[in-house]
This record gives structure tokens, sequence and C-alpha cells, in this order.
């Protein structure tokens, strides 16, 4: 009886190691699989369309309208209006902002025609070097993608090779769930596909979905690397102007809620761009801020009529420049 006792005393702790064990066999061959490339990746997912934006760019004839840059010109960005008004082919390059304007940057170069129009959308929050995750899974789907990665310290690669992994592994266990018919897609993750961009590179899944805005503000922080960016973004401008294309910067569009909770340090954002910027700038700082009612889920998102709103502010400010 002692010994039943004890075993039974035991099962817990032993049902513990059990899963911890089978965990970290998953893991670790999940890492060993990605390596190999076994584990094919959703050709759904959202970065996935990196795909079918670098065919619409390598496919598309010049002159065109490229847009390229934060994820505000992704979902709040019309292209078919700027083809009607200035009769050009566009293109929407626009996908992540995480990805950073470096990576938005080397995507397009090698490929700039001359009398090409670059409009260069950057929101606030839009780091220099982005983060890694993204860079990453884009990297799965477009092997030119893995040279167009910033340099990240140690300590910033092990977090995103480590954020990587879990969200391979994730991505990997839901799709056996939704093979088994287990659980049906949410709207919102109907959203964030590959399959919600159109044939210009606009995602367009968002509109007529009801909001998920819930004003969680982040705060706006100017520092040096803002400088950094800017530096990078004068050298591209002199590539573009070597190539006889045109480059223009546009901020990213934001809410009234987070341009007022936020204004000081956007006045210093503007105050660096106009002081240190060689490329000519779309409208200002108030350019895209929108009432808070006319964005889908977060403050750089617009709806179906922020989307429009938007883009003929940007349409009305570029007619007056001379291509």
């Amino acid at each position: 009886m002692k010994y039943l006792e004890y075993a039974y005393n035991l099962y817990p702790s032993i049902l513990k190691i059990l899963k911890y064990l089978v965990g970290a066999s998953v893991f670790l061959w999940l890492i060993v699989f990605t390596y190999l490339n076994v584990i094919p990746s959703s050709k759904n997912c959202y970065h996935a369309a990196i795909l079918q934006k670098q065919k619409l760019l390598e496919e598309t004839p010049s002159p065109r309208i490229i847009i390229t840059g934060s994820s505000s010109a992704a979902f709040g960005i019309n292209s078919t209006i700027l083809h009607n008004d200035f009769n050009l082919p566009v293109v929407n390059m626009a996908l992540d902002s995480d990805l950073g304007s470096s990576f938005m940057l080397k995507q397009l170069e090698g490929h700039l025609q001359p009398n090409d129009i670059v409009l260069l959308v950057v929101d606030y929050q839009t780091s220099q070097k982005g983060n890694l995750l993204p860079q990453l899974i884009t990297g799965d789907y477009l092997s030119e993608a893995r040279d167009w990665r910033s340099s990240f310290t140690l300590s910033e690669r092990l977090n995103g090779h480590l954020a990587y992994y879990w969200y391979i592994s994730r991505s990997f266990f839901l799709s056996i769930w939704d093979m088994a018919h287990i659980s049906k897609e949410s709207s919102f993750s109907n959203v964030y596909t590959s399959r919600g961009f159109d044939s210009k590179g606009d995602l367009v899944s968002h509109l007529g979905q009801p909001p998920y805005f819930k004003n969680s503000l982040p705060a706006l922080v100017v520092d040096s690397t803002l400088n950094q960016q800017i530096e990078e973004v004068n050298s591209f401008n002199r590539y573009a102007t070597q190539k006889q294309a045109k480059l223009f910067w546009v901020i990213g569009s934001c809410s009234q809620g987070y341009f007022e909770q936020n204004q000081k340090a956007i006045q210093q954002y503007e105050s660096v761009l106009n002081n240190t910027l060689f490329c000519p700038i779309i409208g200002n700082s108030l350019t895209g801020v929108m009432d808070d009612a006319l964005y889908f889920d977060s403050q750089n998102h617009p709806n179906a009529e922020g989307r429009k709103i938007w883009t003929y502010r940007i349409v009305e400010l570029l007619d007056s420049f001379d291509f």
C-alpha cells in the first residue's frame, strides 16, 4: 500500500516532467525542420504578400507610382484613385512598419526606372532597422529579402529568433488545428492574410469590417535614430535622382487622439525632417490626421472612409508638383 501511495503522490510530478519533455522535443524538432525546410510556410500568412508585391514591382511597366513604407500605406491608400488621377500604374509595396525603412528601401534598389515616382510613407513609430521577427518571416517566402535585413545586436538577434521559433510553433499547430476543421478563422484573422491584397497591392480585407480600434495609444519618442534614418533616406534619394526617378516622403496617417497625445514629440519629429531631409515632403504632420472613428484597428490603419479621405489629400498635394 505504501508503494501505491508513493507512486500516486509522484504521479503529478511525473506528468509535469513528461509534458515538459514532449514540449521541448517538439520545439527542438520544429527548429530542425525549419532549417531543413520541412515545415512549409503558410501561403496565406500576411507577410507572404511580399511575394506578390515583389512580382508587381518587377512586372509593372515604368513610369509608375511606387508606394512603399509603413502599414498605414497598406491599409490607408487607395491606389485606384492615384491611378485615375495621374494615369500611371500604381504598385503598393507597403506591408509592415516593423520591417523598418532600411528594409523597405533596399527592396526597391535595382528596380527604379526613369520617371518613376516613389512615395515613402513612414509612420512615426517606424524605425530605420525595424524588428528582426518580420524580417525573418518574409525571408521564408522571398529569399532575396534575407539580404535586406538590418544589423542587430546579439540580444536583439536572440530575442528575434526566439520570437520566430514561437511564431512557427504556433503557426504549425494552428495549421493542424485548421486542417482538422476544429476551429474557424475569425473575421479579424481574415484581414491579416496575403489574400487580403488587391491587384495593385492595397490591403482591402479590412474594408467593411467592424472596428477594432480601442484607443490604446503608444507614446512617441524621438531620438537620434531618426537622424540616422533620414541619412539613409537621403542616400536613397541620391540614388533615385541618378536613376531619374523622384522620391517623396509622406508622413503616415494617424488618429486625432494619437496626434494630440504626442503633439510635442510630433513637432520635434517634423522639425528634424524639415531641417535634414533632402527629398520633398508631401504635406505636413496634419495631412494624415483624421478622426479616431476613421480607423480600423490601430491609430495608423484607416478604414474605408478614412482611406478615401487620406488618398484624396495626397493626390491634391501631389498635383502641385511638376513630374
